[in-house]
C-alpha cells in the first residue's frame, strides 16, 4: 500500500474513515446527512486545498477509491521561552 496526500476526492472516505473511529470509542457516527459531516466536508477540504500548515496523508490507491487509514499532521507556530536557569531555550505549545 502506499502513502500520499490526500486530495478533494477522498475528503467523502475521510469522513467515513472519521466514522468508524467514532464507532471504535463507542459513540453513534449518527447517519450521513448529519450536520457534523456537512462540517467536516468543509474543514477536511480546506486543509487539503488551503493550508500550508496542515498535511493529510492516507494509505491507499486511487483518489475517491477506499481507504484503510489515515492521518493528518500540522506545524504550528511557537516561539522560544526561557527553559530555566540555563537559559536553553524551549518552547511553548502553539495552534
Amino acid at each position: 500500500m502506499q502513502l500520499r496526500e490526500a486530495v478533494t476526492a477522498d475528503v467523502p472516505e475521510l469522513i467515513r474513515l472519521s466514522a468508524v473511529a467514532l464507532e471504535g470509542l463507542c459513540m453513534d457516527p449518527e447517519p450521513a446527512d448529519t450536520p457534523w459531516r456537512r462540517i467536516a466536508h468543509g474543514w477536511f477540504e480546506e486543509r487539503i486545498n488551503h493550508r500550508d500548515d496542515r498535511v493529510c496523508l492516507v494509505v491507499g490507491g486511487e483518489p475517491g477509491k477506499p481507504l484503510p487509514a489515515c492521518g493528518m499532521a500540522g506545524s504550528s507556530t511557537i516561539c522560544p521561552v526561557r527553559a530555566g536557569p540555563t537559559d536553553a531555550a524551549a518552547t511553548s505549545a502553539g495552534s
